[in-house]
């Protein structure tokens, strides 16, 4: 592990990787994004081949090379230890090359029919392994870990850790603006809906038909996986609205209760973000986020979402989830 190790626990497209940036320039610090990433790595992929998109784990459960991916995220890698690794890595990411839909596919139900050329890549992939101590604070986010956060601190056990959340609105407008089905997500799971489903009204198993029931859903499970974990190892939970208002100021201060030097260099950082952008890109005008939510759905969809969210207590006052007034 390096001097500090922080790991971030996030909902996708919550500003995990707008916050975890920042605080990569704090004194020292630098930062993996999604080592777990299924369709950005090939070793993520054959790590989670059992597990799925978004692991459902549990402390005790035994799952050792998904654990390895994360304690290699705090290391710095030496290429001269890990050679042939490398090299069936390369060879693992030809096979995989262009096919992304197959590993959205086998991600969403691993259980299912592997392509030939999935299986050969999960194969021939060699497990990561740790490297040189990093020298410095190393910050590690993933936003595919939350219905398995309480696992993972549990196997890591870092010197800090917080979980990030967001407005359900502001999240599904842009998962939508973003084209996501949400398919890839473990609906028939039983273990997830039992163990981080609501305590009444509980679908069960199986993925809802309409696109925002679906992501109602989608996030509720998500976000309550990781209100739960961070109240089981008392971490603190940033809300993104909370912290535009004055971004380099609440920026800093996390980074204070972390054990981490916040920089000037830091501040000019979230500073230059602050202007407009879309996507996948870090950069928006803070002052325009504020209150966004109440654009991105219609009233009817609110109200889906607050019919899903208002069935988990601990998510169930956390958020205005009233229609806007016309």
């Amino acid at each position: 592990m390096p001097r500090r190790s922080v790991l971030l626990v996030g909902v996708p497209r919550s500003g995990t990787t707008w916050i975890a940036n920042a605080l990569s320039h704090c004194d020292g610090a630098t930062m993996v994004s999604e080592p777990d990433n299924d369709l950005h790595h090939v070793h993520a992929m054959a790590a989670k081949a059992t597990l799925g998109r978004y692991p459902v784990l549990r402390p005790g459960d035994d799952a050792p090379r998904y654990a390895q991916l994360f304690r290699t995220a705090f290391t710095e890698t030496d290429p001269d230890t890990d050679r042939l690794g490398e090299r069936r890595r390369a060879l693992a990411k030809k096979l995989v090359a262009g096919d992304d839909k197959a590993v959205g596919r086998v991600m969403a139900e691993p259980d299912g029919p592997w392509p030939w050329r999935l299986r050969a890549a999960r194969l021939v992939t060699a497990p990561l392994r740790p490297g040189r101590p990093a020298t410095g604070p190393r910050i590690v986010k993933t936003v595919h870990a939350p219905l398995a956060a309480d696992w993972l601190l549990d196997q890591l056990r870092p010197d800090a850790a917080f979980v990030v959340v967001r407005h359900p609105a502001n999240v599904m407008g842009s998962w939508r603006d973003l084209g996501w089905d949400l398919t890839r997500f473990p609906w028939p799971n039983a273990r997830m809906w039992r163990e981080d489903g609501p305590p009444e009204g509980n679908p069960g198993p199986g993925r809802p038909d309409d696109w925002v029931e679906r992501g109602a859903w989608h996030f509720a499970l998500l976000a309550h996986a990781l209100v739960m974990a961070a109240a089981a190892h008392d971490l603190r939970v940033i809300d993104h609205e909370d912290v535009l208002a004055d971004p380099a100021g609440s920026l800093a201060e996390l980074a204070e209760h972390l054990g981490l030097a916040w920089t000037d260099e830091a501040t000019t950082w979230v500073g230059e973000r602050d202007q407009p952008g879309e996507g996948y890109d870090i950069h928006r005008v803070a002052a325009n986020e504020q209150g966004r939510w109440r654009e991105r759905l219609t009233p009817a969809e609110l109200a889906v979402v607050a019919d899903v969210v208002g069935r988990f207590p601990l998510l169930r006052q956390r958020w205005e989830l009233a229609p806007h007034s016309s």
